[in-house]
């Protein structure tokens, strides 16, 4: 059985349009550590974030702290279908939802047994 631990990115500073580029506020990057503190007693076996900056920024002291590199899921992973929005003007949490289902199916046959985060 593959373990998934979804972690929201902190908050990022929505004053920055670029949406690959966002970055994390003051408090955002403050409040990384809560994450970093929660995964402290889990078993993680490999680090997974989206190639936006607020991602790959919430896990990286936990990485950083436990020998992980990030592995990004490119956009390529789908068959060069678009992975991640880039408008997030006109994008919806509904969207997101299918978006990330529809990817699970093959990084979980990629991982069994892992503890992915």
């Amino acid at each position: 059985m593959t373990a998934v631990y979804f972690v929201r990115h902190a908050q990022s500073d929505y004053s920055v349009l670029d949406d690959n580029n966002r970055p994390l506020t003051a408090k955002g990057m403050s409040d990384r550590g809560l994450a970093t503190d929660f995964l402290s007693d889990k078993r993680v076996d490999a680090v997974l974030s989206s190639p936006f900056k607020r991602a790959f920024d919430t896990l990286s002291p936990f990485a950083e702290a436990n020998g992980f590199s990030i592995e990004i899921i490119e956009e390529s992973i789908c068959g060069g279908k678009r992975l991640f929005h880039r408008d997030h003007r006109r994008f919806s949490r509904a969207q997101g939802r299918r978006r990330l289902v529809g990817r699970f199916p093959r990084i979980l046959r990629e991982t069994v047994g892992r503890f992915l985060l």
